[in-house]
């Protein structure tokens, strides 16, 4: 009887369900407020690495200037309009003499693209182009955009080049009036860096001809070049040294959210 009666009355080892629910939630709670910063620190480790191929890339461009009379690799040129998003296939085959593979199945090619669009490069057969992850503006003798067509300032001279002229640039595009838009094939994971709550682009990595990096805020872009300004490639990056007239002209086309 005495043992019955200490076996009924010692303490029970386990939780109560109350206790496990608390447990739970605060668990949720902890859960809840780590996982921000551990995007947050992804997508800071993106950036370096997206800084980092841009540098490799203009060191690249660079050389391959030096081995071609001072002449950049260009973008895609149709005859018509350049795209800043493509190269020709010429063009892929000259990037290699350097060391700057555009191919899909090789390692270094993915210094043509940001982390966040890890599908590029890749080839379009059906115009033919190679599509690269980033904005690429060698070679781009016209700018294009809402407020006309004028001269570039982009590089298409090594020498001849000012040193804060952008050469390359996260692609920052809004397509068929939306971001996000168009194929997938070219606009996949287009803008690279966004915003979490509001999925507008929050800025860029960008590429000077005198070799620097650094990020661009994208309430501070303009649209300063796009093969088609009217209203379905909407491209954006910073450049300062645009020219009296066009600096004018492109400050009031504000960028649509």
């Amino acid at each position: 009887m005495t043992n019955s009666i200490r076996i009924r009355n010692r303490p029970c080892s386990g939780f109560t369900l109350i206790e496990l629910l608390v447990v739970i939630a605060i668990i949720a709670i902890l859960a809840g407020m780590l996982l921000p910063s551990l995007s947050r620190a992804k997508e800071s480790s993106r950036r370096a690495k997206c800084l980092n191929n841009l540098r490799q890339l203009g060191i690249g461009v660079t050389i391959y200037a030096d081995d071609n009379n001072d002449v950049l690799l260009q973008a895609r040129f149709d005859g018509g309009n350049y795209v800043q998003i493509c190269l020709n296939p010429p063009e892929e085959k000259a990037a290699a003499s350097v060391g700057l593979m555009v191919n899909t199945n090789s390692t270094i090619s993915k210094i043509w693209t940001c982390p966040n669009r890890p599908t590029f490069p890749q080839y379009e057969a059906e115009y033919p182009q190679w599509v690269i992850g980033f904005q690429y503006f060698g070679g781009i003798k016209q700018w294009r955009n809402p407020a006309g067509t004028f001269p570039s300032r982009s590089p298409v001279k090594a020498s001849q080049s000012q040193p804060g002229w952008v050469l390359a640039a996260d692609a920052n595009m809004k397509v068929d009036g939306r971001w996000g838009g168009g194929r997938d094939t070219s606009f996949k994971n287009m803008p690279p860096h966004r915003a979490a709550k509001t999925g507008l682009p929050e800025g860029g990595n960008q590429l000077y001809m005198d070799g620097s990096a650094r990020w661009t805020k994208f309430d501070k872009m303009l649209f300063i070049h796009s093969w088609n300004p009217g209203g379905t490639r909407d491209a954006y990056f910073l450049q300062e040294d645009l020219g009296e007239e066009l600096q004018k002209k492109v400050a009031q086309i504000k960028p649509r959210p």
